[in-house]
C-alpha cells in the first residue's frame, strides 16, 4: 500500500466513524494529536463538509509522556 492510499484510507475511515458517532447524538469530541497525523488531518478537510460541523468539538492532545523539564517536552 502506497503511503498517499494510507493517508487516504485513514482519512475516509476516520470521517466515517464521525458520521456514525454523530448519528443521533447531539455532539462528539475529537481529540487531534500532532506529527504525522497532520497529514490524515490535511486528508480529511474534503470530506468534512459532509458533516454536521456544529456538532463536532476538537481538542488538541499530545501523547507523549515524559518527566517535567525533559528535552521532549513541550
Amino acid at each position: 500500500l502506497h503511503p498517499n492510499e494510507l493517508v487516504r484510507l485513514t482519512a475516509e475511515y476516520t470521517c466515517s466513524r464521525l458520521l456514525a458517532a454523530l448519528d443521533g447524538k447531539s455532539s462528539v469530541f475529537l481529540l487531534l494529536s500532532a506529527g504525522s497525523w497532520v497529514k490524515i488531518y490535511s486528508s480529511m478537510v474534503p470530506i468534512l463538509p459532509t458533516l454536521d460541523m456544529s456538532k463536532l468539538t476538537f481538542g488538541l492532545v499530545d501523547e507523549r509522556c515524559v518527566p517535567k523539564g525533559h528535552g521532549d517536552s513541550n
